[in-house]
């Protein structure tokens, strides 16, 4: 049942982000149903029961009812495209509302409740259900154990929170479909080239600003086991190219994906709901101890690195438990966790690197749009679109040191042409990846978009470095024009 085509996992958001985006989402979609529903006046709730369609990757299934007193009228049931206005607000309301712990909601519930006809207030609410088998409204199939551990892929969910349903129904499935995964492969979105640099608007007839990373992921061969290819090529170049750039590459990378961390000797104890990990269970993160004294935390990419750590260390490595994490939330972790100096990135590994911890600080703590990074990684343009949406959903400018006038960086065409595209970033490092003499500045996304157009710019870069999306500026000014019919409709 994944929501999109491309298996890349999402991240779980700060808890103020989430709640500020769902409770967007909400309302978007409250709009949507009262825009879109032909009803007689005089209902008292109307409710559109959302899912997503398993068999076709992008599309939902809902359902329409209307409560009028005691009678409940229920309306079309269909699938919605991929081409509906209400899709990009759907995969908002799961992304906005995932959690590592409860995973992607598998049915929602939009309730809309009307009082004071002929001209009646309306009341939104919504009813997620993340844990129970979503009910057949038709002649659909129920989710089988291939829907769901496809979904998991693109948002993934702790095992050990999982409900038994969830367990007996994936046993045995989830290695083969990573394996056959493997041997298939999967399409990656276009990359900005190698060589791309950047240039402000004032200089454009200038020097380039320094290149980027000349292989931004590197060119070595990445092993199945691999849990992030992306951070492994950075690695790699930096094994190459030790500098700051090259650290700030790997760190960009590591604000998206999965990493393993090292949680053996924790305490499982089972959950109310047949989850292995309860609310009583006791997670404990093994870190690697220096011979200073300092505790560093230990990222992995792989079983086997994670393997010779332990053996090393005098332990045994069959006691080996690792857990698959967003890689963005383990900086997130480390930042609030006093008690450990810096990350180690495959240590004692032919590739490692390590982040000390204000480097991890700044990437954490600057404004980013770990949605917009995410959608770059799954290939969707919906999710794109989406990631700008939201009232707090920011977007970063690269600016020259010292630039009052904050003219816009550019990235530089190889054939010596003009340049026409203007660059926007998600996170700071992406801005560093490219060029550390480049200040960044945070600008609310659908500004940054407006400041594109004013710019005279002809496309919009996000990112400079893979994966990135370049759109035309036709396409931004038609998102902007959705924007401001938005916030008209909000504001009567």
């Amino acid at each position: 049942m994944p929501s999109t085509p491309h298996r890349t996992p999402v991240e779980e958001l700060p808890e103020t982000e989430r709640q500020s985006r769902s409770g967007s989402a909400v309302n978007r979609l409250g709009h949507w149903l009262l825009s879109s529903t032909t009803t007689e006046p005089g209902w008292d709730q109307l409710i559109g029961d959302f899912k997503p369609a398993p068999q076709q990757p992008g599309a939902y299934l809902a359902r329409i009812t209307e409560i009028r007193g005691e009678r409940e009228l229920t309306g079309a049931t269909g699938v919605v495209s991929q081409e509906s206005s209400v899709v990009p607000v759907l995969e908002e309301l799961r992304r906005s509302t995932y959690t590592r712990d409860s995973g992607a909601w598998l049915s929602a519930s939009l309730i809309i409740q009307a009082e004071g006809w002929p001209e009646p207030a309306y009341q939104v609410g919504s009813d997620l259900n993340f844990d129970e088998e979503p009910e057949l409204w038709a002649q659909e199939a129920p989710l089988t154990g291939e829907d769901l551990v496809a979904d998991w892929e693109v948002f993934p969910r702790q095992r050990f929170t999982m409900p038994s349903w969830m367990r007996e129904r994936t046993e045995g499935i989830r290695g083969a479909l990573k394996a056959r995964s493997e041997t298939q492969g999967h399409t990656e979105p276009t990359a900005a080239t190698s060589s791309m640099a950047a240039v402000s608007a004032a200089d454009a007839g200038a020097d380039a600003a320094r290149s980027a990373p000349e292989t931004p992921f590197g060119t070595a061969e990445v092993d199945n086991d691999i849990v992030n290819p992306e951070v492994y090529r950075a690695l790699s170049h930096f094994g190459r190219k030790p500098t700051e750039q090259t650290i700030a590459n790997v760190v960009r990378t590591l604000m998206g994906g999965e990493v393993l961390l090292d949680i053996s000797g924790s305490t499982f104890v089972p959950g109310p709901n047949g989850e292995q990990a309860g609310p009583e269970s006791q997670i404990r993160v093994q870190a690697v101890l220096n011979k200073d004294g300092q505790r560093s935390l230990a990222v992995y990419l792989s079983e086997e690195t994670a393997r010779q750590v332990i053996a090393n260390s005098g332990r045994n490595p069959d006691e080996l438990v690792l857990s698959r994490e967003p890689a963005v939330a383990v900086l997130q972790n480390f930042v609030n966790d006093d008690s450990l100096t810096d990350i180690i990135v495959e240590p004692n590994a032919g590739l490692s690197c390590r982040i000390e911890g204000p480097q991890a600080a700044w990437a954490i703590q600057t404004p980013r749009n770990d949605a917009a990074k995410n959608a770059l990684l799954n290939g969707s343009m919906q999710q794109l679109v989406g990631s700008f949406m939201g009232p707090a959903a920011v977007l970063l400018l690269g600016m020259r040191h010292g630039d009052q006038d904050m003219r816009p960086v550019y990235a530089q065409p190889e054939d010596g042409r003009d340049p026409d595209t203007f660059l926007l970033f998600t996170s700071a490092p992406e801005v560093a990846a490219l060029d550390p003499r480049l200040e960044v500045r945070s600008v609310k996304a659908v500004d940054a978009l407006r400041f594109a157009v004013d710019a005279g710019a002809a496309y919009v870069m996000i990112n400079a470095l893979g994966p990135s999306a370049r759109l035309p500026i036709a396409q931004v000014e038609e998102l902007l024009q959705i924007v401001e019919a938005q916030e008209k409709l909000s504001r009567e």
